[in-house]
């Protein structure tokens, strides 16, 4: 209990106080630079065989969030915050697996013996098995979507998730490629103030079971 006691209280904090934002202050914006290292952070979320079959569509012109909006169902939060991400999973990511492990090997984090099995097994796997793809890619950009709020929340940003889009519009007006499609959208910005805490959440010890 010791170790758990003296874990990061920042990171701690950050995961305890994030709430989704209910609108946003418009009239701020997000650099490129700050963009691309929220993503670089998001990049580093777990991903199966070091896949990383993900990959995103930053909406932030007037234009791009005009045509965001109808979209989303006529949320605001859309044309309010700084930016939109759209976080896309990506089909027959396993056909590029080789290209993703050939850092690894280089860094020393696989051998090239390990690899060439991963290789192997993920061609397997997915080769044929679209629903398998899908189920992976999903799992994938849904952590690096977690990762992305929470390295907005310790940037001093607001976010919100948002699963309430028509994926089929949305891959049409922002020209996603066939194998691309999105799992959820990142709206990131400044939040208004709103006194919006995180919602209470149901006891643990009424979820969990032991084996």
């Amino acid at each position: 209990m010791q170790e758990m006691t003296s874990l990061n209280r920042t990171s701690k904090s950050i995961i305890e106080r994030r709430a989704s934002a209910r609108a946003f202050d418009a009239t701020k914006s997000l650099s490129d630079a700050q963009i691309l290292e929220l993503l670089r952070l998001a990049t580093l979320s777990p991903s199966a065989y070091n896949l990383q079959n993900w990959s995103f569509k930053v909406v932030r012109s007037v234009v791009g969030k005009s045509d965001l909006l109808p979209l989303c169902y006529g949320q605001l939060k859309v044309v309010q915050a700084s930016a939109v991400v759209i976080v896309c999973g990506q089909m027959g990511a396993y056909d590029r697996i080789e290209h993703r492990l050939e850092p690894c090997v280089k860094a020393g984090a696989l051998t090239r013996e390990v690899a060439a099995q991963w290789s192997t097994q993920v061609r397997l796997d997915h080769d044929g098995n679209r629903d398998r793809q899908r189920e992976e890619a999903i799992r994938s950009a849904s952590m690096a979507a977690m990762t992305l709020m929470l390295a907005a929340e310790e940037a001093g940003l607001a976010s919100c998730p948002m699963g309430g889009f028509d994926p089929v519009g949305v891959s049409s007006a922002f020209s996603l490629p066939a194998e691309t499609f999105p799992v959820v959208l990142v709206a990131l910005g400044y939040a208004l103030p709103s006194g919006q805490a995180q919602k209470p959440r149901t006891p643990v010890e009424e979820l969990v079971q032991w084996a």
